[in-house]
């Protein structure tokens, strides 16, 4: 049985009647899917006891794309054990594994920024020198 031959080709990908997943496949997408969400709950709970800023903005983050991963995921599922035409294409998981993947490496990226700028704001050395720097004048 060749797995990867139907993977190559348009018709698998952009069917309009896509065929339902095995059952080992929907209950591992279930599982995945319950998972997700149970990590968004986790990290919800988790958050409100970080005490740096930045950690907590970066897990609140995380925790909102993996609860909006978690609930398209399953609506994906659902048109797609229904067998809804157009919308269970099997091109839109594919689309939704991007977007979330995209979207968590953006998270990622933004973290490391904000990390290296609360460095800057918590360097003494820096704070010894601004300190004899003029200051702006504040306005009346």
């Amino acid at each position: 049985m060749n797995l990867i031959k139907p993977l190559l080709s348009l018709s698998y990908w952009f069917n309009y009647y896509a065929t339902p997943f095995s059952p080992w496949s929907s209950k591992l997408i279930l599982v995945v899917m319950a998972l997700l969400a149970l990590a968004a709950v986790a990290l919800f709970i988790w958050k409100g006891r970080l005490k740096d800023i930045v950690q907590r903005h970066a897990a609140s983050r995380v925790a909102i794309c993996d609860l909006v991963a978690a609930v398209t995921g399953l609506f994906l599922w659902f048109v797609t054990y229904e067998g809804v035409p157009f919308l269970s294409m099997r091109i839109f998981w594919i689309v939704w594994l991007f977007v979330f993947g995209a979207w968590k490496y953006l998270i990622y990226r933004r973290y490391q920024k904000d990390v290296s700028n609360s460095h800057m704001l918590h360097d003494p050395e820096r704070a010894a020198y601004e300190k004899y720097l003029p200051k702006p004048k504040g306005r009346k």
